[in-house]
């Protein structure tokens, strides 16, 4: 059974964002999709974000030392070891900070968030990376790599 989680976001629709130099995050002008959960509270997994109303941002298609900066955090999410994600995330830092929302990133680093993922290697080019505060999702990223 899928779990959908979200909050309200009244912003224009876009399918897909190209991630280029600029900061993708809630505050952008963007209609927020429902992330399909079939994880668990603690352990979201995301098969992909549909309809509106929700914590998913638009797709981002990342390359170059962006999809770098990812693919070098994307181990320590899957690992699940918090101390891991936290070095990483610093080790990526400047580079994440034009992908993630600044507080979600910084929240990170400083213990007040969580970053989990998943990725669907054999069926579905998206990996999912999702920011969690308090036990709830607070965002969901889906990332691509341009195909």
């Amino acid at each position: 059974m899928g779990i959908l989680a979200g909050c309200q976001k009244e912003n224009p629709t876009t399918p897909s964002v190209n991630v280029t130099d600029q900061v993708i995050g809630k505050s952008s002008d963007y209609r927020l999709r429902f992330a399909i959960d079939w994880g668990t509270p603690d352990k979201p997994y995301i098969t992909h974000c549909a309809g509106l109303g929700g914590n998913c941002l638009p797709d981002l298609t990342v390359t170059g030392h962006k999809l770098t900066a990812i693919d070098n955090v994307w181990p320590a999410i899957l690992a699940g070891d918090n101390e891991q994600i936290k070095r990483a995330f610093e080790a990526e830092y400047e580079t994440l900070s034009t992908i993630l929302d600044p507080l979600e990133l910084k929240g990170v680093i400083d213990g007040t968030h969580v970053a989990t993922g998943n990725d669907h290697p054999d069926h579905n080019p998206y990996r999912y990376l999702v920011i969690m505060k308090s036990g709830s999702i607070n965002s969901v990223y889906p990332l691509m790599k341009e195909p």
